[in-house]
């Protein structure tokens, strides 16, 4: 196997974790944390906004880059 493969392979993650919530988004926050917290392999983190009121929104994009989180927004909150 080529060098190249190996790093290529083993740079990119062969996992996606997608975590959404649909009520009780206050503990979506803390949700997230554990999963980055508790998971060891490389992985693409996921998050569907689905909804989701300002404040809440306004917290994951705070902390998206420590997370390595990207989000896709679906719908809009009248909250």
């Amino acid at each position: 196997m080529s060098a190249n493969l190996v790093t290529a392979s083993e740079s990119r993650p062969c996992v996606t974790v997608v975590i959404t919530c649909r009520e009780r988004f206050q503990l979506t926050e803390a949700a997230i944390d554990s999963v980055v917290r508790h998971t060891r392999m490389p992985m693409r983190l996921l998050f569907l906004d689905i909804c989701s009121p300002d404040w809440l929104r306004e917290k994951i994009a705070r902390r998206a880059n420590e997370w390595g989180l990207e989000t896709v927004q679906i719908g809009r909150a009248h909250v």
